[in-house]
């Protein structure tokens, strides 16, 4: 290539992700003779560059890039950085939850069931082309030990591993703010062009570390009560004991991105100890919040995030939104009978009466005509809009 092709390439990446990013990108590489590279495409007279050896500058002239100059130009060829920003959140996403990058930038992967896997692999050949996904069988096992001395056998070969084998694709999301390594040994924060991204940017990062992360919904009958119940579902990461406050801090980041759709949240929660590592006796903590599941909270979550490729947290989702609808229509049925209650007393009609004609247990009326209290749930909601 020519000197002057390649200083385009490098200019208009700076230009187009970033001059932070395109350092981030060189500075992966362990030789750091990118920059001095630069230097000598852009000096005329070679002669004067007297930190660059011999050897180097001869094979400079021969026509042989740095590591790093070759990535830069194969993320232009690739185009790479023409990605949409949609489809880098996601990545991004399941790259924070059950996925990464590996130590050596030598894939990107994510972790998960076959057939789940399988749709993802033809989102991102449809939308990458450059890149070739392959899904291999996790047969990884071992032993976990909890901070109690408790013992855990793991057993792999249940779950399936979706690979990119392309270093300069893993690079190119590193520089995106998608950290290399083992997450739990490392400070990891969501990236800001995520955090002051659209919504749709947004929608798509949660979708892909909720998707590999996140307690599934489910319902249950509670016997004691005869009714059935939503329960509440949480968010958590463990990190060795030393990254307890990015911990916290990386939670509470997620959690303030749901509560920008209506999504209520709990507290995070205190990190407690979790495990004690076998390879290297480093130990853990976890931490967590809470997403709350009232009816009215599993359909704002549910209108956010559709799990478009976990059919197995898809499929519970819908059980609970069935039976947030069923609540949600009980309580419009409620807020109905409480606004012609309240006509009704304003007529004159007393308490009794109103409770014979609506069907509804005179306590219950004397509570909302009379004392004005136990006032039906989301009375100031228009729950006709959620339930569409």
């Amino acid at each position: 290539m020519k000197k002057e092709e390649i200083l385009k390439i490098v200019k208009g990446l700076k230009k187009s992700i970033g001059p932070k990013r395109v350092n981030k990108i060189i500075n992966s590489y362990e030789r750091g003779d990118a920059r001095k590279y630069i230097k000598y495409l852009q000096f005329k007279d070679n002669s004067k560059l007297k930190e660059i050896n011999r050897t180097t500058l001869y094979g400079w002239k021969k026509g042989i890039m740095p590591d790093a100059i070759r990535a830069l130009v194969s993320i232009h060829r690739s185009e790479f950085h023409k990605i949409d920003k949609k489809i880098l959140a996601r990545l991004i996403g399941y790259g924070f939850g059950d996925g990464g990058i590996n130590k050596k930038f030598q894939r990107y992967f994510i972790c998960g069931k076959k057939e789940d896997l399988k749709s993802i692999k033809k989102y991102i050949k449809k939308n990458i082309e450059k890149v070739n996904p392959i899904i291999e069988k996790n047969d990884g096992t071992g032993n976990i030990t909890r901070a109690k001395d408790k013992k855990i056998k793991y057993v792999g070969g249940k779950s399936w591993i979706l690979s990119i084998k392309n270093a300069v694709f893993s690079r190119f999301l590193y520089s995106l703010g998608l950290p290399n390594g083992q997450k739990v040994l490392q400070e990891t924060n969501i990236p800001e062009w995520i955090k002051k991204g659209g919504k749709k940017i947004k929608i798509e990062f949660l979708e892909g570390i909720l998707e590999g992360e996140n307690q599934k919904h489910r319902i249950k009958f509670i016997i004691d009560k005869n009714k059935i119940e939503i329960p509440t579902i949480s968010m958590g990461f463990g990190k060795e004991i030393e990254y307890k406050s990015n911990l916290i801090n990386f939670l509470s980041s997620l959690k303030y991105l749901l509560e920008e759709f209506d999504i209520g949240c709990g507290n995070v929660e205190q990190a407690k100890l979790l495990n004690i590592r076998k390879r290297d006796g480093k130990i853990t903590c976890f931490s967590r919040f809470h997403i709350y599941s009232s009816a009215l909270n599993v359909i704002k979550f549910s209108k956010a995030i559709k799990y478009k490729f976990n059919k197995e947290k898809r499929l519970a989702l819908k059980g609970a939104i069935n039976e947030a609808k069923v609540k949600l229509r009980r309580f419009e049925t409620q807020k109905e009978k409480f606004k012609e209650a309240s006509k009704l007393f304003s007529q004159g009609m007393n308490y009794s009466q109103i409770a014979r004609k609506l069907n509804v247990t005179h306590i219950t009326i004397k509570n909302w005509v009379v004392k004005k209290e136990h006032l039906p749930r989301y009375l100031n909601t228009n729950l006709g809009e959620l339930l569409n």
